[in-house]
């Protein structure tokens, strides 16, 4: 199985899984509410996609929680290689 994006995917994947089970709903349920393909949340579930912020907020409110709920303290990104001199 391939890794995580990052550990700012993963982590955000696990919250998401968390608060979708502590709902009660499978993955279908909460896709199908969501208005997303059930792959899609699979693969954000897993850090393997990083969603828009269009499909955090439809994800959120499908389960019933605030967006921000998925997004405080998430660890940052790795620092993106910068060719340009500061």
């Amino acid at each position: 199985m391939r890794p995580p994006i990052s550990e700012t995917s993963a982590e955000f994947g696990r919250r998401v899984a968390e608060a979708r089970r502590r709902a009660g709903m499978g993955q279908e349920k909460c896709a199908r509410r969501a208005r997303v393909h059930v792959t899609m949340l699979s693969s954000i579930e897993r850090g393997r996609r990083n969603p828009g912020m269009y499909n955090i907020v439809k994800i959120a409110s499908a389960i019933g929680i605030p967006p921000g709920d998925l997004l405080n303290d998430l660890p940052p990104p790795p620092a993106e290689q910068d060719d340009t001199n500061d």
